[in-house]
């Protein structure tokens, strides 16, 4: 149901932000899910107080119902497909699933959530060695302020300078945050470690969907959107068994520092996977203009 709704949600908000204001529009959007997972879990943890499980449950599901209903006052314009499109929506090929033309950024996106699953996977048992549980704590409400911050400044940036540069610094920002784990002996360092690895990851996530919309005609949105979110799940999902796997050699630190590099590593990949084809792209069909 999230997967499914997430998706759709994603490809209607895309599909209705006018093309010249797509960064700043879908940095707005992802920033309301952004608080929506901040806030949350810190009032479920006041709910817990006060009421059962049981009541929590119903009041989510009461949410639930109560966004169903404004779904269907919703006003969402329909995409207009072609007679062509429809006959080639009938047939079953793996470019119906993906998006050949996001792919390489997409393929950055997994790497990118592979990196940091570490903070997702590790961070608590991580604090509880160092004996820095209250930070631990902090340390994503510490993210969910950074990325809220940022991000309506990383959407206009986006659109007034060209997304390469938003997306450098993220991969700066993640790796510094990492590294900054990887060495995290206090609890301010922990805590802006946070704002760190907010700024990268939490940047990076919307930002590469403003991307992949870009790249693609409005009947392929909801593949795009849908393809470079598999791979980011798919690299959340596989992480902690890859990382896992250097536990007993590295430790918790040593992992951090190797995620760290490796988020660094992510923006060689970035240029090879998609600036420097677009850049090759753009010099083509300069060329072709000039020709003509």
């Amino acid at each position: 149901g999230y997967g499914i709704a997430s998706t759709a949600t994603s490809t209607i908000v895309s599909a209705m932000i006018p093309e010249e204001r797509r960064g700043e529009g879908i940095n707005y959007y992802a920033l309301s899910m952004s608080l929506a997972a901040a806030i949350g879990p810190f009032l479920g943890m006041i709910m817990q107080q006060f009421f059962s499980f049981c009541i929590i449950i119903m009041f989510c599901v009461a949410v639930v119902l109560a966004c169903l209903a404004a779904a269907f006052v919703m006003k969402v314009d329909e995409i207009r497909i072609t007679e062509e499109r429809r006959a080639q929506l009938k047939e079953i090929s793996l470019s119906s699933f993906l998006e050949p033309k996001v792919m390489g950024i997409a393929i950055v996106g997994f790497f990118v959530a592979l990196c940091y699953s570490s903070v997702l996977s590790f961070l608590a048992t991580y604090a509880s060695e160092l004996h820095l549980m209250t930070a631990g704590t902090l340390f994503f409400v510490v993210y969910a302020l950074s990325v809220t911050i940022v991000r309506p400044v990383a959407g206009v940036m986006f659109d007034k300078k060209g997304e390469d540069f938003v997306m450098y610094p993220t991969f700066l920002c993640l790796a510094v945050g990492l590294l900054l784990l990887s060495i995290t002996t206090r609890s301010w360092e922990m805590l802006v470690a946070g704002v760190f690895v907010g700024l990268g990851y939490g940047t990076f996530m919307s930002n590469g969907q403003a991307i992949c919309v870009k790249l693609v005609d409005e009947v392929r949105i909801g593949v795009a959107v849908s393809t470079y979110f598999v791979m980011l799940d798919l690299g959340l999902g596989v992480g902690p068994y890859i990382l896992g796997a250097f536990k007993g050699p590295l430790g918790f630190s040593g992992i951090y520092s190797l995620v760290g590099v490796g988020s660094a590593a992510c923006a060689f990949l970035y240029y090879g996977l998609y600036a420097w084809r677009r850049n090759l792209r753009q010099s083509h069909e300069a060329g072709s203009v000039e020709k003509a």
